[in-house]
């Protein structure tokens, strides 16, 4: 809409949970927002209502906030870090359930279709990558073909073309096997 020369628009908000009882020291405040409150996921929850309200814009408050970094992604090590409970990302505690809430709504809000088939691609392709450079680095392997194989991988995904991105991530796995 435009009034008087300004632009305005109407925003709002989502936000998977929040618990920064162990970190506080930013905001000095203390804030929990249960990520399930009386068996109902808050975050589908917001998402629902946002959607429901048609908002010009819905913003995802602190997407993936880990309160302490020791593994870029907490799901694939056990690891005891305090988390904010705000994270997006897969984890060992709530899996893929944000990203999945998180595709799923967006785009109902947006009008199109939604799949999340392909969501775990990338922790897949992580795996692997870590496998191939434990592999160079301990067994003085040339692993070069492999690497070519993940770079393309990669690119395959961030192009949306995620079946093609399957067959060589099988590729990759097959020499594991």
């Amino acid at each position: 809409m435009l009034q008087n020369h300004s632009w305005c628009w109407w925003a709002l908000s989502v936000n998977p949970g929040e618990d920064n009882r162990g970190c506080a020291g930013w905001g000095q405040t203390l804030k929990f927002i249960p990520r399930v409150w009386f068996k109902t996921n808050t975050y589908e929850i917001q998402w629902r209502f946002n959607v429901e309200s048609s908002p010009d814009v819905i913003l995802i408050v602190t997407f993936n906030d880990f309160s302490v970094i020791q593994s870029s992604v907490c799901m694939l090590k056990n690891t005891n870090l305090h988390l904010e409970a705000t994270v997006i990302l897969p984890t060992r505690k709530y899996g893929f359930q944000a990203m999945k809430s998180t595709a799923k709504y967006a785009s109902l809000w947006k009008g199109q279709p939604v799949s999340v088939r392909w969501l775990s691609q990338p922790s897949e392709w992580f795996l692997m990558k870590k496998d191939v450079d434990f592999l160079a680095k301990t067994q003085q392997l040339n692993v070069t073909e492999l690497y070519l194989y993940l770079e393309a991988t990669m690119k395959l995904m961030l192009d949306g073309c995620f079946n093609n991105a399957r067959n060589f991530l099988k590729f990759v796995s097959n020499y594991f096997s």
